[in-house]
């Protein structure tokens, strides 16, 4: 019941299904969807709706209106194990196909439309739900390590015994106390154990980058979750020795060591029962984790599309620059053609100008004149500047 899903969703399961059904799927009674629908301004088929239905007679399904305003258009309401959060996927699936295909800033024309923002089907807290649905109960038994093991654990156990070959080696003989042998060791090694089990059948694959099995790293689909397990050492009043304590963080963004969960043992409270919290929290946080990209791949759109536009913006005031200027110097170049002519004029009535030397002069002055007129030399441009 805590599955989000669209108004048009549920009144077409309402009118496909009947609502006594329906109700069980919902882990609702026949009432208690009724007052759902009604709540929502979902219309239901009326009494005898089926049974006309099944004899083959004319029934009416009732439109769907529009809603309210102010009324959301999602429910929290959907069949057990309903695949939600397909919009979603779809959406990270398009912006992961187009981030692959662009090998070059996305939005480097301004004619493009805006990015979409990410758009999440559902809350949190249903992701939590799902995923302690679906992590069951979580326990440690008294001898954990001699029942059903996972490969990491497995695989630490046995190189920690050759390890201990090779320094017994290494030492002609000698008796070496071996890294994960002890209560603590075995004891975190155990509920490492039972950890992982839960985390597979939610779908996750969990490993450890250490030998003793304290930094661990939690695959979830796409996404990675760095957790790490500590040990604090306390002084008891009951005992004379400290006892150890164990803390357990759930990293945000990546390999930091800055905490998003945190779970600490104190008195009458330990990891052992935590566990199914533990796991639950590590898929909320690979969740986390994707909508933080999501944003962040949303936000790095819109700062490429303001660099493109800051660009575009850059590149037409260049233009503009170059236009002005262009058309300065045309101005110039014609008052210099102009003077020139002027000149030539002047000349002609003062001097003599039947000589040979004149109408060379001549000549020559009348053409570095054309070649200065843009207008005769044809350099002048009538385009305009965008």
């Amino acid at each position: 019941m805590r599955d989000p899903m669209k108004r048009e969703a549920l009144y077409d399961l309402v009118w496909a299904v009947p609502v006594s059904k329906l109700a069980r799927q919902f882990e609702l009674s026949d009432r208690g969807l009724a007052k759902l629908c009604q709540r929502e301004g979902i219309p239901v088929p009326p009494r005898g709706y089926w049974a006309k239905l099944a004899a083959g007679h004319p029934v009416r399904q009732a439109p769907l209106p529009e809603p309210m305003p102010g009324q959301s258009e999602w429910i929290s309401a959907a069949p057990t194990g309903s695949a939600f959060g397909a919009e979603g996927r779809a959406w990270l699936a398009k912006r992961t196909a187009a981030r692959k295909q662009a090998g070059a800033p996305p939005f480097d024309d301004a004619s493009c439309a805006d990015p979409e923002p990410p758009i999440h089907n559902h809350d949190v807290h249903v992701v939590a739900w799902r995923a302690r649905s679906a992590i069951g109960n979580v326990r440690v038994r008294k001898r954990e390590l001699q029942a059903t093991l996972h490969p990491t654990i497995t695989r630490l156990l046995r190189e920690d015994r050759g390890a201990l070959e090779r320094e017994r080696s290494w030492y002609l003989g000698y008796d070496v106390k071996r890294p994960l042998t002890g209560a603590g060791p075995r004891r975190r090694l155990g509920l490492l154990n039972a950890l992982f089990l839960a985390l597979e059948k939610a779908g996750a694959r969990a490993d450890v980058s250490d030998q003793e099995g304290r930094a661990i790293v939690v695959t979830v689909g796409r996404m990675i979750v760095h957790c790490r397990m500590e040990s604090t050492w306390m002084r008891t009043t009951r005992r004379p020795e400290r006892e150890e304590r164990l803390d357990f963080h759930v990293s945000a963004g990546g390999n930091s060591y800055s905490s998003r969960f945190t779970w600490k043992e104190r008195r009458g409270l330990v990891l052992e029962s935590c566990l199914p919290e533990i796991a639950t929290g590590i898929l909320v946080a690979a969740e986390l984790e994707q909508r933080d990209r999501e944003w962040q791949y949303y936000n790095d759109l819109l700062r490429l599309r303001a660099e493109a536009f800051r660009e575009q913006e850059r590149q037409r005031e260049k233009r503009r620059e170059e236009a002005r200027d262009r058309l300065i110097t045309d101005a110039k170049q014609l008052r210099q053609a102009d003077a020139i002519r002027s000149l030539v004029a002047a000349a002609r009535r003062e001097l003599n100008a039947d000589s040979i030397e004149f109408a060379r002069w001549q000549c020559w002055a009348l053409t570095e004149a054309n070649a200065l007129d843009p207008v005769q030399s044809g350099r002048l441009k009538l385009t305009v500047p965008d």
